[in-house]
């Protein structure tokens, strides 16, 4: 198709990682449509209501320099006078399995015939954008290859942004990116899969996992911190082995570390938040944004073993949520993997006086 639609963004948020915005157009039409398409995609993705009804979401997953758009009939949303189009798009600005990183952008063209007469409608300088607040973007990945987990707060919601009698006079001119093709969006092509089908589905209930292994070691400091503390919490062990030996030891942390074996730091892992809310997640249901964010992760070090007994002594930031550590001695046998019992088998207890 002939696109004369222009690329649209939130000035000065184009590279900003786990975007959502706002964009809206109102129009009035003065018959009743005989037929009505309206072409849309954004990058990474959008959700469309026409007059407040859900109307549908995509676009499918796209290449990098090739997009996809989705055209859809929208006729049975439009009424006789006042209508908007609203979409509320989402960029990641992080690359996933499915998705390169790249900035921001949304564009939509629709074309109704109403009456005789065609009326054409496209994303430029007269549309309204405004920041989607109820997303939170400081919300962490789910991991390093998929998009950021979604957190919704509803006490910052807006219920009627999408209906034709909300207010947006307050809400900003988008920044106009150009007509495509324009970089990065140099190709526009047609969604090349069926539209996924979607049904509502009631929550049923929800279970919360528990696993133990044996020879790996959990360290939690929820009985000793103070609620709303931010301290460094020390865990000590004794390990003692029956000759001199080179093994992996493996520590599993969501917070920053040191670890010292026999007084010698073996492992450190530093933090910061803007590293860990864009590259890794590791499956936590709560998220604390400067204590968890982990910039350089340590997991595993070859050691040695001393004849006897050894101290190992983890220093952890735990932050206001503290949470704690686990560790454990790997003696090669096995693939490095949490899950797997064949750890090395030192034993841990309290060592004699002096």
């Amino acid at each position: 198709m002939e696109w004369n639609a222009h690329w649209i963004w939130l000035k000065n948020a184009r590279q900003t990682p786990n975007c959502y915005i706002y964009a809206r157009k109102k129009f009035m039409l003065d018959t009743v449509c005989d037929s009505a398409e309206l072409h849309i995609t954004a990058y990474t993705d959008y959700i469309l209501y026409i007059n407040g009804r859900y109307a549908g979401r995509g676009p499918s997953p796209s290449n990098g320099k090739v997009f996809t758009y989705d055209t859809w009939n929208i006729a049975k949303y439009l009424s006789v006078r006042n209508n908007v189009i609203a979409v509320l798009a989402h960029n990641y600005g992080v690359g996933v399995h499915w998705n390169p990183a790249g900035p921001g952008g949304l564009i939509a063209q629709a074309s109704m015939r109403c009456g005789g007469r065609t009326v054409e409608l496209a994303t430029d300088e007269t549309w309204k954008v405004k920041t989607a607040e109820c997303y939170d973007y400081r919300a962490p990945r789910m991991m390093f290859s998929c998009r950021f987990t979604e957190i919704y707060h509803m006490n910052q919601a807006v219920e009627t942004w999408n209906r034709v009698d909300f207010d947006d006079s307050q809400w900003f001119m988008p920044e106009v990116i150009g007509r495509t093709p324009i970089f990065p969006y140099e190709r526009l092509l047609p969604r090349p899969i069926p539209i996924l089908r979607e049904e509502l589905v009631n929550a049923v209930s929800a279970e919360k996992a528990r696993y133990s292994v044996v020879g790996f070691h959990a360290v939690n400091f929820s009985q000793i911190e103070e609620k709303g503390s931010n301290s460094i919490y020390y865990g000590t062990a004794y390990f003692y082995s029956e000759r001199s030996r080179e093994l992996t030891l493996l520590i599993s942390c969501d917070d920053a570390y040191l670890a010292f074996l026999n007084g010698h730091m073996v492992l450190e892992q530093s933090y910061n938040e803007d590293f860990m809310r864009k590259s890794l997640f590791w499956g936590r249901e709560d998220y604390e944004q400067i204590h968890d964010g982990i910039g350089f992760r340590r997991e595993s070090v070859k050691v040695l073993l001393q004849k006897g007994w050894n101290r190992l002594t983890v220093a952890v930031d735990q932050g206001p949520r503290g949470w704690g550590f686990a560790a454990g001695f790997h003696d090669g046998t096995s693939v490095d993997d949490r899950t797997d019992g064949r750890y090395a088998q030192c034993r841990q207890a309290i060592p004699p006086a002096g």
